[in-house]
Formats: structure tokens, sequence, C-alpha cells
């Protein structure tokens, strides 16, 4: 019981220490964008905007033709596209967030409130626009709006990115960059080695307590799992403990079975009559 205790303890604390580190990783970060649910569209180039800052930053404006009908809509490229989730920039802003518009230098000048797309969610770049004004490019949008709707129909006015404005994201690539060795690092330490293990420890404890090897139960157990044979050799109505009767042929194929029960313990040690009774029968 002492032992079962210190499992407990500590399993327990490492579950304190890793779940929680998992889920605010995982739903404060990857979660929200894996959940976004991106459609096809075709996007024409209306204008490009050039911010330089602590990332070079290339901002589009697009018309989104989604059923007929052209929407605004916004995408980006960035010379930092590719950052870690440890990655960020003055102010603490990392690739996966939302940041402030603040120009340093470069040609553009930013509008109020303006918020620069996540990083993850622009191309990649290496020093100039990959598009060209009046370009039609394929594309994926998703509809940023607070309010959780996702039919652009449904929205009377459309703004630029800005916290709380309905605008539309444009994606220039299949989905949204995630680093792949941070997110297993996630799966693998705090959810796999520190939540599911420590889980998988107190089930395995609990069981041996459970079903601690005593004579006795040793006993019930070996009657138990002859039970559970002979019904499905000879098919043994459950409410019957005592056949009667068995074929030749399946009394050879449970034969192997009771020569190793007989021999590895005393008939009198089963509390049941099973196999004592069927042991009789062939004698």
């Amino acid at each position: 019981m002492k032992d079962l205790k210190n499992v407990l303890v500590y399993s327990g604390l490492l579950i304190l220490v890793g779940f929680p580190i998992w889920a605010g990783i995982y739903f404060g970060i990857y979660f929200p964008l894996e959940n976004r649910s991106y459609e096809d569209a075709i996007c024409k180039v209306t204008s490009i905007d050039t911010y330089i800052t602590y990332q070079l930053y290339y901002q589009y404006k697009l018309s989104v033709l989604i059923d007929g009908v052209y929407y605004p809509g916004y995408g980006c490229e960035s010379n930092a596209a590719d950052s870690i989730v440890s990655d960020y920039t003055n102010g603490n802003v990392y690739p996966y967030s939302y940041s402030s518009c603040i120009q340093d230098k470069g040609d553009s000048k930013c509008l109020p409130g303006q918020l620069f797309l996540p990083r993850w969610s622009c191309s990649k770049t290496h020093g100039v626009p990959r598009f060209a004004i009046g370009n039609s490019v394929k594309c994926k949008w998703w509809l940023h709006n607070k309010d959780g709707k996702t039919d652009p129909s449904e929205i009377k006015n459309f703004g630029y990115p800005k916290s709380n404005h309905t605008f539309i994201e444009v994606l220039f690539k299949d989905k949204i960059y995630i680093p792949k060795d941070d997110y297993r690092a996630l799966w693998v330490i705090p959810f796999g080695f520190l939540t599911v293990l420590p889980i998988l420890v107190i089930m395995t404890a609990f069981l041996w307590e459970f079903f601690k090897f005593t004579p006795v139960k040793r006993a019930e157990l070996k009657d138990w799992i002859a039970k559970v044979i002979m019904r499905k050799k000879i098919k043994i109505p459950n409410k019957f403990y005592v056949m009667k009767g068995p074929t030749g042929k399946a009394l050879y194929r449970m034969s192997p079975f009771l020569l190793a029960a007989m021999r590895s313990k005393k008939l009198e040690s089963f509390p049941k009559p099973l196999v004592r009774s069927v042991a009789n029968y062939i004698a």
C-alpha cells in the first residue's frame, strides 16, 4: 500500500506539471490556428504595402472572389515566416500572434490600430514581392470575425486588419506554417512523458494491487481461465460449471491445458469444481 501511495504522489505531481504545460501551449498557440477552416478562391492583387520593422513585411490588399462576389482581403509575405515558437520581436511579438503596425522606415504608413498578420500565415519572401498589382492568383481565405461568422455575405462592413474589425485573411500557401520539431516535442514531452505515462503507471499500480497474486487469487485466476477456455472449446453454457459428456475431440483439444493445470497445482487447490470435474472425468 505504501508503494501505491508513492506512485500516486509522484505520478500525480508529474501530471500536475505536464498537463497544464501541454494544454496551455496547445490551446493557446496551435489549436486556434489549426482550427481555422480555409477555403479555396481566386485573389486579385489590388495594392502592395511594404513595412520594414523587426521584419520585412509585404501586405497585399486583394479582391477575393467568393461565390461570384468580390470581397476585400489581406495576405502577407515576410522574411520571418518560418520562425520557431520561441522567436519573438520587440514587444514579445511571437510568430503566431498579431502585432501592431509600428513604422520605422519604408514606403507605407500604418493605419490607426492596424495589425500585422501572424508571421506563420505569411508566405516566405527573400526580398521582393512575389506578386505584382493586377495579378490573379490561387489563394485560400478565412473570415476573421469575433462573432464566429463564416459567411462573408452576412457581413455588412469589412475593414483592414484590426482587432475590432471583420476582415478576410488570405493564404498564398496550403496551410499555416507550424514548426514540426516544436510541435512533436509538445506531444512527446509534456503530453506523453509527463501526462500519459504517469496515468499508465497509476493504472498499472492499481491493477497490480487489485490482482496481487496470493495463492488463493492465483487458484481463482486459473479456474477462471479454465472456464473461459473450456466454454470456448466445447461451447458450455455459462450457467453450467460442470461438463457432462464432452466429445473425445473436444477433450483432445483441452488436454494440454488440463495437463498443465494438474501438474502446476493439486486439484484440491481449485475452489470451484470445473477443472476437478473434467480431470476426474478424463481419469
